[in-house]
């Protein structure tokens, strides 16, 4: 079942990519980071960063919803598995909130200095280590 939702999800999550600033592109330039919940948050607050962080939580948000009810297990499972497959796939250098929510500040390229997310709910993202 858990893989049944994992293929349709990753079918509504990459649908909304077509945008002037794409989620990989994002990811890589450290604008955002994936969260435990299964949604990104935003690390710069521009305004397309902000539209793309918005635009995609909702198709997540839809799609998880979807893929809720076709199962029949609550929506935050759903998003809360997302989100713990879409961390697992972080490439280096990507930000991914870490278990502990702690923020470590060491970027992979060698510079430093901790970021701190807007969103109090998601506030400590880590890049991945190579």
């Amino acid at each position: 079942m858990k893989k049944r939702i994992w293929a349709l999800l990753a079918l509504g999550l990459f649908s909304v990519q077509a945008m002037a600033l794409t989620l990989n592109e994002a990811r890589q330039q450290g604008r955002v980071g994936e969260t435990q919940s299964g949604y990104i948050a935003a690390l710069k607050q521009d305004k397309e960063t902000t539209a793309l962080v918005q635009n995609i939580n909702q198709a997540r948000s839809q799609s998880y919803q979807q893929l809720a009810e076709t199962n029949n297990i609550p929506v935050d499972e759903v998003a809360k598995l997302a989100g713990k497959k879409l961390i697992a796939k972080a490439q280096p250098g990507e930000y991914v909130q870490g278990r502990e929510r702690q923020v470590d500040p060491q970027v992979i390229s060698g510079s430093y200095g901790g970021t701190h997310l807007a969103s109090g709910q998601n506030d400590c993202l880590k890049a991945v280590e190579k």
